[in-house]
């Protein structure tokens, strides 16, 4: 019979990752995030740190197909910079999140303040293409809960990929950045998908259209289930744990001859 106490230590670099702190920790981020959207726009007006300069505004209906035009482009240009800013933040404070729950190769001194840059650096990324895809797809129809899901499939994959690729390079092998990185992707676009359909079905009069959500209760699973999926499921290295786990099933069967 196999060592079941073997499952999940070989590498002591991954070992030492407390998933349960990375869990709290990645929660607190979406908090965080919850609060700056929250001050931005407490009644769910779609309003962000950016906006449409007061000169392009659309004063009635009869305006000029040029002066729609010229707003739907700025509108467009600050829906893409609300979306880098708030991803942005949510992308440092999971940085900062699994840099402190992750494994501990090097002092936290070393791992934190990677963590906020690069978490803001992937935030940004993940925030502008989600926020392109969602504008590519306004263009041609409305967001249905399908398309939602694609585009937060795209958001919060790419902020999985790029944290899980994070939380690999700080485990200190190449074969961790692949692996972590792989997990993030597949456990990232998982939950951006989950998010549109359990809204759809739980929540009273959700805006599937917008980007960031605007009712409340949307606002946290939103950012609940992502942040919650992310913050336990790169830092455990799930998919390490299923390949041990079949390994052992395999040494553990009985052989015939």
């Amino acid at each position: 019979m196999a060592d079941l106490s073997s499952v999940g230590v070989a590498n002591p670099s991954t070992s030492s990752a407390n998933p349960v702190l990375s869990l709290i920790l990645a929660l607190g981020a979406g908090l965080l995030t919850w609060g700056f959207i929250h001050l931005q726009d407490p009644q769910g007006d779609g309003i962000g740190l950016f906006e449409v300069d007061e000169k392009y505004h659309i004063r009635g209906l009869g305006e000029s197909d040029e002066r729609w035009s010229a707003y739907l482009e700025q509108q467009s240009r600050v829906d893409l910079q609300n979306a880098a800013l708030v991803i942005g933040i949510l992308g440092s404070a999971l940085g900062a999140a699994l840099a402190i729950g992750g494994p501990a190769g090097l002092p936290i001194s070393k791992r934190l303040p990677i963590g906020i840059l690069f978490g803001a650096v992937v935030g940004v990324v993940a925030g502008l293409a989600g926020s392109m895809l969602q504008q590519s797809f306004e263009k041609s129809s409305q967001i249905s809960v399908e398309l939602s899901a694609f585009v937060n499939a795209l958001l919060f994959g790419i902020l999985g990929f790029g944290l899980g690729a994070m939380v690999g390079g700080l485990c200190g092998s190449a074969k961790a950045i692949v692996e972590r990185s792989v997990i993030g992707l597949v456990v990232g676009a998982l939950a951006g998908c989950a998010y549109p359909i359990i809204a759809y079905v739980f929540i009273a009069n959700v805006n599937i259209e917008a980007f960031i959500p605007r009712v409340t209760a949307a606002r946290v699973l939103w950012l609940g289930v992502g942040t919650s999926v992310i913050g336990l499921l790169i830092p455990w290295g799930v998919g390490k744990r299923i390949v041990e786990v079949s390994k052992l099933v395999d040494r553990s069967a009985p052989m015939h001859t």
